[in-house]
């Protein structure tokens, strides 16, 4: 009995970084459990989603496959499920965070990603293509999920590409698409002769793209300003146009 409460304390982890991450429906499906009884046991805390999507949709640990069969000991030695959820409560199920890697709560689908950044997921699965993003995480079923520095990495791209780069160019700097915090902690580990001249190299390439950019921008600007006030006269000119027209009937 005692041995069966352990494997209930320390079988529950929320840490998905080790073993597959599972949706509600293939956990159901690798468990064996049909959705009400899902539904009843996570009413009573028995399981505890290991986190959720962007989206809200339960993921699970692989991991909690074995609590399942746990709990079901507990059930087959004639405990009910409210007698097995009191002893969950007393032994301190723990509550489920990662303890590393991606914070489960945080990963996003594909089209969550995608909606997040304002593009078409046949987009984000080209950047993958491309090499240019990579999925924090895969469930069983084979989905991608993305950690939250994934938005901002699909945003950079964007950037990047407004300011003329194509995709194949970005690709051979794909290093500016990540956090500049991450370049001190790589350089750390390993430093390499000649890297930051090229780090440098890459930073003056894209500061000069930025400063054509802003210049052109700043000329259209001021374009459409003289456009907007010619339009302006040109809208005075016509009501005075038709008030001549009225006042000459």
């Amino acid at each position: 009995m005692q041995q069966i409460i352990s494997a209930v304390k320390e079988g529950s982890p929320r840490d998905m970084t080790d073993g597959f991450i599972l949706s509600h429906e293939e956990f159901t499906q690798k468990a064996g459990m049909s959705d009400e009884e899902m539904a009843t046991w996570l009413k009573l805390g028995l399981l505890v989603p290991a986190g959720r999507t962007a989206g809200k949709a339960a993921l699970f640990s692989s991991a909690q496959v074995e609590i399942v069969q746990t709990i079901r000991s507990l059930l087959a030695l004639g405990y009910d499920e409210d007698k097995v959820s009191r002893i969950v409560r007393k032994v301190g199920l723990p509550a489920a965070e990662g303890s590393g890697g991606v914070v489960p709560e945080k990963l996003r689908t594909v089209g969550e990603l995608a909606q997040a950044c304002e593009v078409n997921p046949r987009t984000i699965k080209h950047w993958e293509d491309k090499e240019l993003l990579e999925p924090d995480a895969r469930s069983e079923g084979g989905f991608r999920l993305y950690g939250p520095a994934m938005a901002d990495r699909c945003r950079r791209i964007i950037d990047l590409q407004n300011v003329g780069y194509s995709l194949e160019e970005i690709r051979a700097v794909k290093g500016i698409l990540d956090e500049p915090e991450n370049l001190v902690e790589a350089f750390k580990k390993a430093p390499t002769p000649g890297e930051i001249e090229i780090l440098e190299m890459q930073s003056s390439s894209l500061k000069e793209r930025i400063d054509r950019v802003t210049a052109s921008a700043k000329r259209l600007d001021d374009l459409m300003k003289r456009r907007g006030k010619a339009i302006a006269v040109c809208r005075s000119l016509w009501n005075k146009h038709q008030k001549t027209q009225r006042d000459g009937k």
